[in-house]
């Protein structure tokens, strides 16, 4: 019965190939079911060599894996999440499976952070802190994909940061997640979002931006109902802009700096409105009728609506009115009142368009739900490829592992995450964009498909000792069930609307 164990090892900088000291290194036991639970901490010493002490306490699920590895009835190692801390801050998080000798792990971290030493005219922890988050702060700035880059552990160093920053703005530029370490994908993206046309004897090479819009000049990935209630809102816009712009007080005691307010917050509403209304994917419902409500409707502690404020605050009324000009500002104000209250009853008479299963009935709309889920799958195999990483299951290893699918046969490994990763990033969105409704039929077959294939591999038989660790098999099922999401999205759009 162990009782006690001790995890010691090395923190070497890859950086300058030796320890790194004064470090705090935080354990964690990895626990999907109950969290991860904390086991000790320690610092580094002169080169970089640290030890633990984890005792037993409530820590039975660790104790028992690790008595059940050395009585050799299980292939499992303990899986040890590593939190590196340099002067307050987080710049690194290691997740280690390693094996137990007796009583002791023996593990060696990398990271790539310099060693400072005592008057080090180098960058200091706290210097590095503050340059990271300035970094952080141009990428606030920089647009970026909304789907771009992969889930992270809790944290992340500095080369990771600015890996991000590089991956998002390839992404953003080719439409899809980044994959250069497959020539035929990233070629085909790159041809795609750069097509080349014939000027003279030059070949002139334009950006093509990646959209799956039906009615492209409305926003793009919009089409149906969405597509006219945007096209009205987008009019509608135009023109009480221009008249909140010329409207004036008929009252010279009237609060200009109340005046102003109103007139500002009623533009952010209608322009979050109209953008609301051409959010792709089909508007949030519960989102538009809360902008409408707070322009048109006294709110539930009885404070006026916005166009009441607005009413109030520039004192026009129609028993106010004087002189033609007067006549001219209240003639404004009406305009501006009819002209939403016209979008709003519009929106009433489709709302139920964009309620439950009917949003994905527009094959624009549609379009841009399947993209969405073709590019969870491709992060998903992207995660999955780097679990099997950790686990000595590299690129070579995979294309050598022949799994039994049953009825399906033998295939390899690395062939099959490659037909996931190529046809969720390639295939799959130019069927969609160039297909139509038969691009979606062939997508649904081919989802359909891989669903099985990945679905037999998390629960094929392997004696490779990285394949069958858990955490393997459970990015392979995650994997299935993003799969079968997206082929449930593409079942969606082929059913008859009611």
């Amino acid at each position: 019965m162990i009782d006690k164990i001790t995890i010691k090892g090395q923190l070497v900088s890859t950086t300058e190939k030796r320890g790194l000291p004064g470090i705090d290194i935080y354990a964690y036991d990895k626990n999907y079911l109950l969290g991860d639970k904390f086991l000790g901490s320690a610092r580094t010493g002169r080169e970089g060599y640290f030890s633990m002490i984890v005792e037993k306490g409530d820590k039975d699920d660790l104790f028992n894996q690790i008595e059940k590895r050395l009585k050799k009835e299980i292939d499992i190692f303990p899986d040890i999440i590593f939190e590196i801390y340099a002067g307050g801050s987080l710049i690194s998080v290691q997740e280690i499976g390693d094996d137990v000798d007796d009583d002791s792990m023996i593990v060696e971290i990398r990271v790539a952070y310099p060693v400072i030493e005592e008057n080090d005219n180098r960058l200091s922890p706290e210097d590095i802190k503050e340059a990271l988050s300035a970094i952080t702060d141009i990428a606030d700035l920089t647009p970026t994909s909304q789907d771009a880059g992969g889930r992270r552990g809790r944290g992340s160093n500095g080369e990771s940061i600015i890996k991000d920053l590089v991956d998002n703005a390839f992404t953003d530029v080719l439409g899809r997640n980044l994959h250069v370490d497959n020539v035929k994908t990233f070629t085909a993206s790159l041809e795609r979002a750069f097509p080349g046309e014939h000027k003279g004897s030059t070949m002139k090479y334009e950006w093509n931006p990646r959209t799956y819009a039906v009615l492209s000049e409305l926003g793009g990935g919009i089409s149906g109902a969405q597509a006219s209630i945007y096209h009205q809102a987008h009019s509608v816009w135009e023109d009480v802009e221009i008249l909140l712009n010329n409207l004036m007080t008929i009252d010279p005691k009237a609060d200009v700096e109340q005046m102003e307010a109103v007139r500002s917050i009623l533009k952010t509403e209608m322009v979050e409105l109209v953008n609301e209304l051409g959010y792709e994917g089909g508007p949030r419902i519960q989102r538009v009728n809360f902008i409408f409500d707070t322009i048109l409707k006294p709110s539930p502690m009885g404070r006026p609506s916005l166009l009441e404020q607005l009413r109030s605050a520039f004192s026009i009324d129609r028993s106010d009115v004087v002189t033609v000009q007067d006549e001219e500002q209240y003639t404004h104000l009406i305009m501006v009142e009819q002209r939403i209250a016209a979008l709003y009853q519009s929106w009433q008479a489709i709302e139920n368009e964009f309620i439950g299963t009917k949003q994905g009935k527009y094959l624009g709309t549609q379009l841009v739900l399947i993209s969405r889920s073709l590019a969870v799958v491709a992060g998903s195999v992207d995660e999955t490829m780097s679990v099997m990483d950790s686990v000595s299951l590299g690129p070579n290893e995979r294309k050598t592992l022949q799994l039994d699918l049953g009825q399906f046969g033998p295939m390899l490994l690395g062939d099959l995450l490659e037909w996931v990763q190529t046809f969720t990033t390639v295939e799959g969105p130019t069927l969609a964009t160039d297909g139509g409704i038969r691009g979606v039929e062939a997508i649904y077959g081919t989802l359909d498909k891989l669903q099985q294939l990945v679905e037999k591999a998390a629960k094929a038989k392997s004696d490779h000792i990285g394949f069958n660790r858990s955490r393997v098999r459970r990015t392979l099922e995650e994997l299935g069930r993003h799969l079968n999401d997206a082929r449930e999205r593409a079942k969606e759009t082929l059913l008859p609307t009611n």
